[in-house]
């Protein structure tokens, strides 16, 4: 018998809470940098941009893929869930391996770019530790598209409300050296979220045992058939593994274009893109609901609720950024003070610069909102390829040229690169709108 479906918005929640927590972290290690001095803040900012480029891909396949075990799980076939998580896992364990190269390729990559290379030199061991803890974040991500799937959204966001105060904790421990140990500064802050990653798979994975969620997807005996399931997790999985390569990849490129304005621009950028990543987390998550509770009625042939469920879906993202952007126009300064410490005429200017791009970074998420969560809808519905292509044609063939014109070349700086990005995320939303509708229209 099939089981009860997934409801979008707590669903939505738990996850988006999930989501928090990874900001959070990452918020705290921004700040705790920080008070390390504007250079180390650059130096991890380059760092951390070159990892969560592959990084992203291989959480993009995963998420990706999870479309195909709601649909499964909607027939009441269990054993396809199993031979289909059984098959991610190998496809995703592949994708990890590039990722571990960084931990050796990272410096000379980024200084083939063009970057400074005392802040290259500076990030490498930052760099290092980020990519030994990909196994561990691949790990968790798996197990949290079955633990969402089959109802334990709720212990997710527990693990990972959790890991909030282990991570802060690790940083105060291996970052500053409190408790007499030797304080390691950007050393400290890789080490930190790799124990802290390592410490949530592991958890989720005991969880998820103790409740019986893996029960009746493994039997012995029983062939699982990798081979038949691997296509469909392909299809899904591949489709936003680029996009979210893609996406991530632009961001990356944002920044290095910031690099060459200097350090005072590197700096104020990563706390405009962290400041609006609270938001985007939020965003994906219900993008990541909304793929799994329409992908399961999908499965189950109940078209009349999944397609109320995308305009419950539609309607909360678009009021969901709206509400945030106006919050993170209106806390800019106070955020600004919480991670630039005062005292420096570089910190001064870094400062001013970074309350400006917080101004545009509060209106690229009701722009944004369509790019993030229609992408979520229309997997769910079975289209993948094609939203994947327009964003990254979007990003890529819009955002990214029109960035280095008018920051760089008529020297409008990080506000040239910033309109630019707006003009592109706003240009993506409208044509999956547009998308969406005629999906719609072909279905009904």
């Amino acid at each position: 018998m099939a089981e009860a479906g997934p409801r979008l918005l707590p669903l939505a929640l738990s996850l988006g809470l999930a989501n928090l927590s990874h900001i959070a972290i990452a918020a705290t290690d921004l700040v705790m940098i920080g008070w390390l001095g504007p250079d180390d803040l650059a130096a991890a900012a380059l760092a951390a941009n070159l990892f969560y480029l592959p990084l992203f891909c291989l959480l993009g396949f995963v998420g990706g893929a999870g479309a195909v075990l709601a649909r499964k799980l909607g027939t009441g076939d269990a054993q396809g869930v199993g031979g289909s998580f059984a098959a991610l896992g190998i496809a995703a364990g592949a994708l990890i391996l590039p990722i571990l190269g960084l931990s050796v390729l990272g410096a000379p990559i980024l200084l083939a770019l063009g970057q400074d290379g005392a802040l290259v030199v500076r990030g490498a061991p930052y760099l290092g530790w980020l990519c030994w803890s990909s196994p561990a974040i691949g790990v968790f991500a798996g197990l949290w598209s079955l633990a969402a799937i089959r109802g334990h959204a709720k212990a997710i966001a527990r693990i990972s409300l959790l890991a909030i105060v282990v991570n802060a904790a690790g940083n105060a421990l291996f970052m500053f050296g409190l408790a007499g140990l030797p304080a390691l500064g950007l050393v400290g802050a890789g080490l930190a979220p790799f124990l802290t990653t390592l410490a949530k798979a592991l958890a989720l994975l005991f969880w998820l045992r103790r409740q019986g969620a893996l029960a009746g997807l493994f039997r012995p005996g029983e062939a699982l058939h990798i081979d038949r399931h691997l296509p469909d997790i392909l299809r899904y999985g591949l489709p936003l593994a680029l996009l979210e390569g893609a996406t991530m990849g632009f961001f990356a490129a944002i920044t290095l274009l910031t690099g060459l304005l200097g350090a005072v621009a590197l700096a104020a950028n990563a706390i405009a893109l962290q400041a609006a990543e609270i938001g985007v987390a939020m965003l994906f998550a219900l993008g990541e609901a909304a793929a799994i509770t329409i992908a399961f009625h999908h499965g189950r042939k109940e078209m009349p609720t999944a397609w109320r469920t995308i305009w419950q879906a539609a309607l909360a993202a678009l009021g969901l950024s709206i509400l945030f952007g106006a919050a993170l126009a209106l806390m800019r300064g106070p955020l600004v003070a919480l991670v630039m410490t005062a005292g420096t005429d570089l910190a001064a200017e870094a400062a001013g610069l970074a309350r400006s791009a917080l101004l545009f970074a509060a209106f690229s998420l009701p722009l944004d909102c369509g790019r993030i969560v229609l992408v979520g809808i229309l997997r769910g519905l079975g289209d993948a390829r094609w939203p994947a292509t327009t964003a990254i044609i979007g990003l890529w063939g819009l955002g990214l040229p029109s960035a280095a014109w008018l920051g760089l070349e008529c020297d409008y700086g990080l506000t040239g690169i910033w309109a630019c990005m707006l003009v592109a995320m706003a240009a993506i939303s409208l044509a999956l709108v547009l998308r969406l509708h005629l999906v719609q229209r072909a279905r009904s």
